[in-house]
């Protein structure tokens, strides 16, 4: 908060007003239903354009949050260890899809026995 001010805790605030509004209007609605997800309730509600643009909105913001997610650390690896800060991105990346294709704590386990 020193450096950014108070916006963090705005952030902060809305998560404890939303969560408790998803509990009680959301979930009953998606589990009445039988849904497993908002986009199928978008598609069956307003139809398969909606649904597909609410996809489309969805992947470009996890494009932009998966790109801030990985170029902090590499910067830091690359101050660290000196490499390029492009090449810390890319190893950054080959991590994470190993770990995700593995499956997490199998991933974890293999690290492990590496390390």
């Amino acid at each position: 908060m020193f450096f950014n001010g108070t916006q963090f805790s705005l952030i902060v605030l809305s998560m404890v007003l939303v969560i408790p509004m998803a509990v009680k209007v959301f979930y009953p609605i998606y589990f009445k239903m039988q849904l497993t997800s908002c986009y199928e309730y978008l598609g069956i509600r307003f139809g398969k354009r909606l649904r597909i643009f609410g996809a489309i909105l969805y992947i470009i913001q996890m494009s932009f949050y998966t790109s801030v997610a990985v170029l902090a650390p590499a910067i830091a690896l690359s101050k660290a260890t000196g490499l390029n800060t492009r090449l810390a991105v890319g190893l950054i990346y080959l991590v994470c899809v190993f770990y995700a294709s593995q499956g997490g704590m199998k991933a974890v386990v293999i690290a492990d026995t590496f390390q």
